[in-house]
């Protein structure tokens, strides 16, 4: 009987897939079979299959019934727990959105954004992250392939675009009130007024939003239109518009992303996750922290 690890996270995208990297990686490490279970809800509506074209085992819930869930963040349980139940069980369940280090492969401490337990977390560490550690993930993105209709597209817009595009990722959590009064559009406007006339591509989850950044920055501002509205998760051609556009920042050789003020828990794995699919390449400001 095969061993599985099992990628369970039913949240939106940029978590869904730090949870499916790491278990990619555990997977790897374990000489397990990956799989994903991608559940449709108000925060990811479509298929795994709509926006991938992927080998990768795809699950239902009935599937889980005899496994084990590793929730991981806001405990003290250490990823080495996932080595030493390596002979049991046979499905291993991620749900976590971090992206899992191998045990000390990350010093004590090392965390400043958002770290938990022992501190060896790399989560919004960007640039701070080990090189090693990197490359590990690098590999394991190698086996996310958008869906080709996807990628066409993706292609042919930023073939518009110039080398030195700003790639802006814009998270206002219009979803969450006590995240959304973290975000002041005021700090995103001190750093992209100073792009010296640099052509921008924006990302944004709130149509308010992008109107008032369209306004401010006009032809300099470049936008990926929707099919549906800016914002939808609950359809398919949505949630391709959103991967479309995770894509597209993901080409910038310089990334701004919003993290509110004082607040590391409104980071945003969206725009995180445009900088791992990007190669760990792009300059990164963090609007509201530290770059």
């Amino acid at each position: 009987m095969k061993r599985h690890v099992v990628t369970v996270n039913a949240c939106g995208l940029g978590n869904r897939l730090k949870s499916l990297l790491s278990t990619l990686r555990l997977s790897t490490c374990l000489s397990r079979t990956p799989a994903v279970y991608w559940p449709r809800n108000e925060l990811c509506g479509c298929d795994f299959s709509d926006l991938f074209d992927s080998d990768i085992q795809q699950v239902g819930r009935s599937f889980l019934a005899d496994g084990r869930l590793y929730r991981l963040e806001g405990s003290r349980e250490c990823p080495t727990v996932l080595f030493e139940d390596r002979q049991n069980p046979d499905k291993m369940l991620i749900s976590s959105w971090r992206l899992i280090p191998l045990p000390e492969e990350i010093p004590e401490g090392f965390a400043q954004r958002c770290p938990i337990g022992r501190g060896d977390n790399v989560d919004f560490e960007y640039h701070r992250i080990p090189v090693s550690f990197r490359s590990k993930y690098l590999q394991e993105i190698q086996r996310l392939r958008a869906r080709k209709e996807i990628e066409d597209e993706v292609r042919g817009f930023s073939g518009s675009l110039s080398e030195d595009t700003v790639a802006v990722s814009v998270r206002s959590w219009p979803e969450r009130k006590r995240r959304a009064r973290h975000f002041d559009i005021k700090d995103l406007y001190e750093v992209l007024d100073g792009m010296d006339g640099l052509e921008m591509f924006v990302s944004c989850d709130a149509p308010g939003i992008l109107a008032k950044i369209v306004r401010r920055y006009g032809s300099r501002l470049r936008y990926h239109r929707k099919r549906t509205f800016v914002g939808d998760r609950r359809s398919r051609a949505g949630m391709q518009d959103i991967l479309t556009d995770l894509l597209l920042l993901s080409r910038g050789r310089t990334l701004v992303v919003y993290s509110g003020k004082g607040a590391p828990r409104c980071s945003s794995t969206f725009s995180e996750m445009a900088w791992w699919l990007g190669g760990c390449r792009a300059r990164t400001i963090v609007v509201g922290g530290k770059s």
